[in-house]
């Protein structure tokens, strides 16, 4: 009878340890390569208010506040492992950001929206504000390689990284 509490009690334990760190999957090499990825060496904060469940067809608002100046690039990563640029985009090319005001994506009273679709489960999404010269849509658009992108980002120092994964569910869920 001792024996089985004790089993119980480190069982809870174990539990209660492994639920207070947040485990990301990993769908593919490209949300894997996003999922390490670590900031800079010029650290500083960016903020991300995003809600983390999302039904079809829903439009997606997210305000990101940055400490620093810059540019901003917002990535997702599908439940395919597929990568797209979610900003800056054909519609809204000035991806600037501010340092220290909220930036709304889209912004306020812009004629274009985001919303979810298909492929349904976890999306992850990847918030980089860059400070140098790192351009992430030319690597993207004309090189067609996600593993470059990764590459320059790694070695620009004056860069900062938040990440959060989203739930697509069908209308019907």
């Amino acid at each position: 009878m001792k024996s089985r509490i004790l089993y119980m009690i480190i069982a809870v334990l174990i539990l209660s340890v492994s639920c207070t760190k947040e485990v990301y999957i990993h769908v593919g090499p490209n949300w894997e390569s996003l999922e390490k990825l670590r900031p800079g060496t010029e650290n500083f904060n960016i903020y991300v208010d995003a809600e983390d469940e999302y039904v079809e067809g829903e439009p997606i608002d997210i305000t990101v506040n940055s400490e620093r100046s810059g540019r901003l690039w917002i990535l997702q990563v599908d439940s395919n492992d597929d990568v797209s640029m979610l900003f800056p985009n054909e519609m809204d090319e000035n991806n600037a950001i501010p340092a220290n005001i909220d930036v709304k994506i889209p912004p306020t009273g812009a004629d274009w929206k985001l919303s979810v679709s298909e492929p349904f489960g976890e999306a992850f999404l990847v918030f980089i504000v860059t400070t140098g010269s790192t351009d992430l849509s030319d690597v993207l658009e004309n090189q067609k390689s996600f593993s470059k992108t990764i590459h320059v980002v790694s070695n620009d120092p004056q860069w900062v990284i938040e990440k959060m994964i989203i739930n697509i569910k069908r209308k019907d869920e």
